[in-house]
């Protein structure tokens, strides 16, 4: 398991975060995720991150001894305004445990928090018991960078490849799922032939609701460069947003029904309280390190976010303390080009890929503008503003974002496999020396453009 260290940040030379801006996006969250009572905690402001996203009324204690748990459990169960604590798992997530606090005073979660920490020796600095905190596509800032614009072209960008080469190589992306079978894709879409997965929310009105078509278009940037892997698309932000408790289940239903992917791809991230690592992904990130050493993969790709900032969300932090993980900025189509102005960024940000105007597979129907171009930058300069609908009849889209320059490296990882039978762990060494090489003597450590063709 990773060393669990106090929280990320420190002092920048540009703005943190984005307060306004994500909270102008909270109600939609929320409204995709209508079997969950999601709250907003505040956050002391030198973390970096003002707030942070958690789910009502239950809490996450952690622990690998039983008689431990009990202990933790006990001491939460003991805080003023709290009439008990139930177990309220949906599966298995250990060594975490997810509680549901039944109060008749109406006590917080922020407020027990508050509370734990005096009670329990260190949960400040390295938490045993924690909120269940939301993560959301691109991380702090709730959506990805730009919403998607219809476009007139016939091909994707980055364009289909040829077949890499004879190896097998699987890749699992947690997303939103494929786009119901009954929504029309692209005529001729070749590149989805090895896209497989769960089915997103279905739209029978025609609306496109956000977040739809991002698990599709993920996928679709991965086809594209490894034609022959095995992608899978999990719908667990099917609303464009999860718990770290529902993620971590989910991870380890994918991890324990068959052969281990080669590359797993993450799009969603959080601000969690106090900047801390999220207590459920501890385990998975605990496995992947084990499984690397042992047989080579799988390989995290996760996005770094799209707040334009240098505080981390997680599980994007873990590429600071963990080799399983390779957090991934974005790339504008400057020439040379450069960090996207919307990008987070930071020595734990690994790789800066193409992530501006790309091209994939997004379903037909309406879809209505909620924000309109980005308030620090305009990624898209064709971006309706809020409110308008534009049509998508064409069986493709134009979006950016960390979350989808992360299934771009994903997809160069796979295809390195598929050409030459190393493990993950190797490929992804190989395609990072590339990119270190690529970047020359300019400022970002690694850069991957959607051009890029590694031998």
């Amino acid at each position: 398991m990773p060393q669990r260290r106090p929280r990320q940040g420190g002092a920048m030379s540009e703005p943190a975060y984005r307060p306004a801006r994500s909270l102008t996006r909270f109600p939609h969250v929320r409204e995709r995720m209508p079997g969950s009572d999601l709250a907003i905690g505040l956050d002391s402001p030198d973390h970096g991150a003002p707030f942070y996203l958690y789910e009502a009324g239950h809490l996450l204690i952690g622990g690998r001894n039983g008689e431990r748990r009990a202990l933790l459990t006990a001491a939460v169960a003991r805080v003023p305004g709290v009439d008990a604590l139930v177990p309220a798992g949906r599966g298995p997530c250990e060594p975490v445990g997810r509680y549901r606090v039944e109060s008749s005073s109406g006590i917080s979660v922020p407020e027990v928090m508050a509370e734990v920490d005096a009670r329990i020796p260190g949960n400040r600095e390295i938490p045993v018991v924690t909120p269940n905190h939301v993560l959301t596509i691109a991380g702090t800032c709730l959506l990805p960078e730009s919403e998607p614009v219809p476009v007139r072209q016939a091909l994707p960008y980055p364009a289909p490849m040829e077949p890499g080469g004879p190896h097998p190589v699987a890749v699992h992306l947690a997303d939103t799922g494929l786009v119901p079978a009954h929504t029309a894709l692209a005529a001729g879409a070749t590149w989805m032939a090895g896209v497989r997965g769960e089915q997103g929310p279905a739209f029978d009105s025609g609306d496109i609701p956000p977040y739809a078509g991002h698990g599709t278009f993920a996928g679709g940037i991965v086809g594209c460069l490894a034609p022959t892997a095995a992608v899978h698309v999990s719908a667990c932000l099917g609303g464009g947003a999860v718990t770290e408790y529902d993620l971590c289940r989910g991870l380890l239903r994918a991890i324990g029904s068959g052969r281990v992917p080669d590359v797993i791809g993450l799009v969603s991230g959080a601000a969690t309280r106090g900047g801390h690592p999220l207590l459920a992904m501890d385990a998975i990130i605990g496995w992947a390190e084990r499984s690397l050493r042992r047989i080579g993969r799988p390989v995290l790709v996760v996005a770094a976010g799209d707040n334009a900032s240098a505080v981390p969300p997680w599980p994007a932090g873990y590429a600071a303390i963990s080799p399983s993980v390779l957090s991934v900025g974005a790339l504008d189509q400057g020439q040379p080009p450069r960090r996207a102005c919307f990008s987070n960024h930071g020595p734990w940000v690994k790789v800066y890929a193409s992530g501006e105007r790309l091209v994939n597979v997004f379903p037909h129907g309406r879809y209505r503008y909620r924000h309109g171009p980005a308030e620090v930058c305009d990624a898209d300069a064709l971006t309706p503003g809020r409110g308008e609908t534009r049509r998508f009849a064409g069986g493709l889209a134009r979006w950016s974002g960390t979350s989808l320059a992360t299934p771009l490296v994903a997809g160069l990882i796979a295809r390195r496999v598929a050409r030459t039978g190393r493990t993950a762990r190797e490929a992804a060494a190989d395609v990072m020396a590339f990119a270190r090489s690529q970047a020359g003597a300019g400022p970002l450590p690694a850069v991957l453009t959607a051009d890029n063709e590694i031998v």
